[in-house]
């Protein structure tokens, strides 16, 4: 029985002292992944808001130069108003570039790698009577590697 733990023994100490070598020759840049360092994320809305009657909420942006992997990415959801649903649009200067349609909750994912003025719109127009609560995240997302000077190309207004 010895023997057999011996032999246990010296072959995994052979399988492993080659793998522990391999692990310390390799840089420590090397084994941590960049992906997530390499992701850009602006927020455009995040919480809740309260849009009354017949009004919308909107905020807007402005990209100044062409981002290959730009979205706008997101999900919000309504509570309250009319029928507890919510309209999400996307306009491209005065254009609808997206329109989710009354829906009670919304994921969002859209390019916006063309350089313009963008406006994110939660709408409660078609409701006369009563105000809803609009909860989630939505925020400007782009990918890989990008300098500075291309990151601030985003303005938030």
């Amino acid at each position: 029985m010895g023997f057999l733990r011996s032999a246990w023994v010296a072959a995994g100490f052979r399988l492993f002292t080659p793998l522990a070598m391999l692990l310390l020759c390799v840089p420590a840049s090397a084994q941590l992944s960049t992906t997530d360092s390499q992701r850009q994320e602006r927020v455009l809305f995040k919480g809740q808001q309260t849009i009354g009657p017949g009004r919308r909420w909107q905020v807007k942006f402005t990209s100044e130069s062409n981002h290959r992997s730009a979205r706008i990415a997101g999900h919000v959801h309504a509570q309250g108003g009319s029928g507890k649903v919510v309209r999400v649009l996307v306009l491209k200067g005065q254009s609808v570039v997206y329109d989710s349609g009354r829906l009670r909750s919304v994921v969002l994912r859209m390019d916006c790698s063309e350089p313009g003025r963008y406006t994110l719109i939660f709408d409660n127009s078609f409701s006369t009577s009563s105000a809803m609560v609009v909860s989630g995240e939505v925020s400007l997302v782009r990918d890989g590697e990008h300098g500075a000077a291309e990151h601030a190309a985003w303005i938030v207004e």
